[in-house]
């Protein structure tokens, strides 16, 4: 089923219990001035009026019931229904999604999807949006607020080159070597605990972020160079300005 075509059942069915309630405010609000004014005899009309309008609310109560026992949410994502919507509106959205069900990246977040609980993660938060277009949504305006936090990419890479010195040191390699972004990552973070906090993820959009700021010089003169290299179980995926991929293996501060 397509979620759209559900919703728009039920936007039927809302419409006729809103106007039965708003009927039912209205004879309740006869009611009541009838009362005050002492007009008894009206009384009993106002009160078969609102008998008649609070069975039009069963009924349509009993129609929402029945339309939403249709639903199967679990099967719904699990018949890659959800995933074919929402890939759909990513595209729409112009939002980069890769990988396949239940896990998706969409830059830079990890997406699971878990069919049976009918939630969705987004990194590590919940969510229980299986509207595709407001999950989408959810998404867009996550990547927004990221892409305007603010970033000091002179910080970074001097942070970088921090880790990246220690690393030459510790392998005994030439000055300016290169060296694989992701073994810097496992020096930047250390401990495991901290990497659910500042994930491969995270590493990669600012990675992404310090691409994106041009030519950076460090304090001690040196710039930063990305590189790639043959090994692609070491490339970190990021996109740049255009949106498009780009793949970074390795750093160099020469």
């Amino acid at each position: 089923m397509n979620y759209e075509v559900f919703y728009q059942e039920y936007t039927d069915i809302e419409k006729k219990i809103k106007e039965s309630i708003k009927s039912l405010n209205r004879f309740q609000r006869s009611l009541a001035k009838h009362m005050s004014l002492g007009e008894i005899k009206l009384v009993g009309q106002d009160i078969e009026n609102m008998k008649v309008t609070n069975q039009t609310i069963e009924n349509t109560n009993t129609q929402l019931e029945t339309l939403i026992s249709t639903f199967n949410a679990q099967e719904y994502i699990e018949s890659g229904e959800w995933t074919t919507q929402m890939l759909e509106y990513g595209r729409e959205g112009k939002i980069d999604i890769q990988g396949t069900f239940p896990i998706y990246e969409m830059f830079p977040f990890r997406v699971r999807v878990d069919s049976e609980n009918q939630d969705i993660y987004i990194d590590r938060k919940k969510f229980s949006y299986l509207r595709p277009s407001i999950f989408i949504n959810q998404v867009s305006k996550m990547q927004e607020k990221l892409n305007k936090a603010s970033f000091n990419a002179v910080k970074f890479a001097t942070e970088l080159a921090a880790c990246y010195d220690r690393f030459l040191l510790i392998k005994d390699k030439k000055a300016d070597a290169d060296v694989y972004l992701l073994d810097l990552y496992t020096l930047l973070v250390p401990m495991g605990r901290f990497r659910t906090d500042y994930n491969k993820q995270a590493f990669a959009f600012d990675i992404a972020r310090l691409r994106r700021a041009g030519e950076i010089t460090i304090k001690d003169g040196r710039t930063v160079q990305l590189g790639s290299s043959r090994n692609e179980k070491k490339a970190i995926r990021v996109l740049n300005d255009a949106g498009l991929e780009e793949f970074f293996s390795t750093i160099m501060f020469c």
